[in-house]
């Protein structure tokens, strides 16, 4: 299944999670296809991951943490593309009240990715891109829905959710959308994914190129991102769009 082309020149993209698995594979595309992309993690060191990462910004972030949101919105320049493939990573030590202290402030959006959508909100909407700024969720986003027991299921609360938030900040020129699926979407198999190799003329330095296949659901996720971040997707807004099929 082949992707297809895009052409993000000029737009500057931030990918939570894009360190690693399919946040990875997103950032990777978007920088393929033009984009300036700045990617989180929780590591110290950008060196800890796969030495792509390192053709992007990298920002150290734990996105349980309130002010470390603040801070990483303080310091971002402007965004045209914000997409959200970080899982929150909870620590082994955390009790169960803890866990609910956190579940509640995700469904609030006082932490995880869409308290850091919410700080770049207004940012985003003085995009140029066509539509405005464009906010993807990815399947990744479930699981700060599903942290705490009690109230509507993590899917029907991501539904809700974008809805309020792609009506809302639509008025403002900023699109929200989410992505679904119905299992977890793997990491890569090995060797999967993306290498450097020289520039066509020697002069413009390293370009990514996609070594070997993707699993069937990462295909279809990382496509519909791609669709969802572009000017293509303008009118689009407030929906959360299921992917189906079955892993490769």
């Amino acid at each position: 299944m082949g992707l297809a082309s895009y052409d993000f020149s000029g737009r500057r993209a931030l990918v939570t999670g894009g360190t690693r698995g399919l946040g990875l594979q997103v950032a990777a595309s978007l920088a393929e296809a033009g984009a300036e992309v700045t990617v989180t993690g929780t590591a110290s060191l950008v060196s800890f991951y796969d030495p792509i990462v390192a053709r992007f910004g990298y920002h150290q972030v734990d996105l349980t943490d309130g002010d470390e949101i603040a801070a990483l919105a303080e310091l971002l320049g402007p965004v045209d593309i914000l997409v959200n493939a970080a899982a929150p990573r909870i620590s082994t030590a955390a009790d169960d009240s803890e866990r609910e202290f956190l579940g509640q402030a995700a469904r609030l959006t006082l932490i995880g990715p869409l308290q850091l959508a919410t700080r770049l909100r207004h940012r985003m909407a003085s995009s140029e891109m066509r539509g405005g700024g464009s906010i993807v969720n990815l399947p990744a986003t479930r699981g700060w829905f599903a942290l705490a027991a009690g109230g509507p299921g993590p899917d029907a609360e991501l539904e809700r959710t974008t809805h309020r938030l792609g009506s809302t900040w639509g008025r403002l020129g900023v699109r929200v959308n989410s992505i679904t699926a119905p299992v977890a979407v793997p990491a890569p198999r090995s060797g999967a994914g993306w290498s450097a190799r020289p520039g066509a003329d020697g002069a413009t330095g390293q370009l990514l190129t996609r070594t070997t296949g993707l699993t069937i659901v990462q295909e279809q996720v990382l496509d519909l991102t791609l669709f969802l971040a572009s000017s293509g997707a303008a009118g689009l807004s407030g929906q959360t769009l299921p992917v189906g099929g079955t892993l490769g």
